[in-house]
């Protein structure tokens, strides 16, 4: 099966590290709760202040190789490709909003020993990238995201996430690595 699978809050718990740097760093570039009060926007890559854009700028490729990899992602990752499975990273990251973030992610996957077969940055529009890459199942924090993949035509697995979690959907949700590897050792039978 060819597989997308976004990075952020999907294998790397990236909300958690921007909070935890927000909370001490935001006021030196923004004003109080332009990060922490619109933390979803944010983690989607919506910059809504030119204070906002800096900050990314400044120090989003920092906060990004700083964050930690969520239990079981490496193992499973790792079983996934032995298995079979075309693994294909699609993730927003990239020079566009997030200098510096491209080089950063490539030494972070390396030095996590996290495979992949290909890594698509700058990714704004995922339904585009998957069509155009025969992803067969996309895994995302991203509620509107995966709607859009799935009225598109892709299969799409919602990874929870803080930025998720309240949000009521009828997609395929779960809640860690082990339920993605489970959920697609069932579809493969």
């Amino acid at each position: 099966m060819v597989l997308g699978i976004d990075i952020d809050d999907v294998i790397t718990d990236t909300s958690a590290a921007l909070m935890a740097h927000a909370k001490i760093h935001e006021a030196e570039v923004c004003e109080k709760g332009e990060i922490l009060d619109h933390l979803p926007q944010v983690m989607r890559g919506e910059i809504h202040s030119p204070k906002v854009k800096l900050y990314f700028e400044r120090y989003m490729a920092k906060i990004m190789a700083g964050a930690s990899v969520k239990d079981g992602a490496v193992a499973t990752l790792k079983r996934l490709k032995a298995k079979g499975h075309r693994l294909v990273y699609i993730t927003a990251r990239g020079e566009t909003k997030f200098p510096g973030s491209r080089e950063m992610t490539m030494n972070f996957l390396k030095s996590q020993q996290l495979p992949f077969d290909e890594i698509i940055f700058d990714s704004f529009d995922k339904l585009k990238d998957c069509l155009d890459r025969q992803i067969e199942l996309m895994v995302d924090d991203s509620v509107k995201n995966c709607e859009d993949l799935v009225n598109g035509g892709v299969q799409a697995v919602l990874f929870s996430s803080s930025v998720n979690t309240g949000i009521a959907t009828n997609l395929y949700r779960v809640k860690d690595w082990g339920e993605l590897e489970t959920y697609l050792d069932h579809l493969a039978k």
